[in-house]
């Protein structure tokens, strides 16, 4: 078996293949190879496990973020191969992050001791089944008028999901570029309760053949009236007119949203972890 690094945007199409044979599963680390290939991460570092020409195993890191580990062939061998990659290489004081199982074992080989960020449910959407119709008002799509309002709930999101430390690291021109971004390509949408937003959730597009949704944030006193599941509904059926799928994230901790995300369409793959060290070996 052999590592190749991969840098200067020219991360191979059978790194992308090998992934999209797991419909969705990994549907992070799809995200993050798709924007660094278009050239929208400047510090980053990607690493790709072969055997007999075939991936088995990737690591893929954009700080100020935990590592993404991926094991598509699971065994001794490449976990060892896999440890030795992440000590060797890479800063694993950023932490690590997952399939539950194997990036608990894997932070037992790297860290003296560590701790639990985060457990996240990856969910999968292919038909809507239920898009809370009763649930009154309307959609507006993201827009540089929306600047301030947007940066102000990103910020709230991020804390809301456990990524303080996160936020803490990255700069106000990263911030900048990083809702910039999402205005230019119209990446967002509020939901409008008697002309004021009352809920916003935004989706990146990966390639054509499926999109993310995520930061999906309600200000509290605006929640539990069902407006996040609609605008969810409603964004996840407009993006499945033009995609196989759509993928997100949700934190296992919150049963209330799962239950609303299962009932909109969605259907767990997987459990997550984000693993932080308190020392390292």
């Amino acid at each position: 078996m052999e590592w190749k690094s991969y840098e200067n945007l020219n991360i191979p199409n059978e790194v992308t293949d090998s992934l999209k044979k797991q419909q969705g599963k990994y549907n992070l680390v799809e995200r993050l190879i798709y924007f660094i290939n278009e050239g929208k991460y400047d510090d980053y570092s990607v690493s790709v496990l072969y055997r007999d020409e075939k991936v088995v195993a990737l690591l893929v890191h954009t700080p100020p973020y935990p590592i993404q580990i991926v094991r598509l062939t699971i065994n001794d061998d490449i976990t060892s191969l896999v440890v030795k990659e992440l000590i060797h290489k890479y800063h694993i004081q950023f932490g690590i992050a997952g399939d539950k199982t194997s990036t608990i074992h894997i932070a037992n080989n790297i860290y003296n001791t560590w701790q639990e960020k985060s457990r996240e449910g990856v969910y999968v959407c292919h038909e809507v089944n239920k898009d809370f119709q009763t649930v009154q008002g309307e959609t507006k799509v993201l827009s540089h008028e929306d600047y301030d309002l947007i940066k102000e709930w990103y910020r709230k999101s991020m804390i809301d999901m456990n990524l303080e430390d996160e936020l803490k690291h990255m700069t106000d021109e990263q911030e900048e570029k990083l809702i910039q971004q999402w205005i230019e390509d119209e990446a967002g949408q509020f939901f409008i309760k008697d002309g004021v937003p009352v809920s916003f959730v935004k989706y990146a597009k990966v390639g054509r053949y499926f999109a993310h949704v995520g930061m999906v944030y309600t200000p509290r006193k605006y929640r539990k009236n069902g407006y996040a599941g609609r605008n969810v509904a409603l964004i996840t059926q407009r993006l499945l007119n033009d995609f196989e799928y759509t993928t997100l994230y949700t934190d296992l901790n919150n049963p209330t949203s799962n239950k609303i995300y299962k009932e909109i369409g969605y259907n767990q793959l997987a459990e997550f972890i984000k693993i932080l060290p308190k020392s390292i070996n």
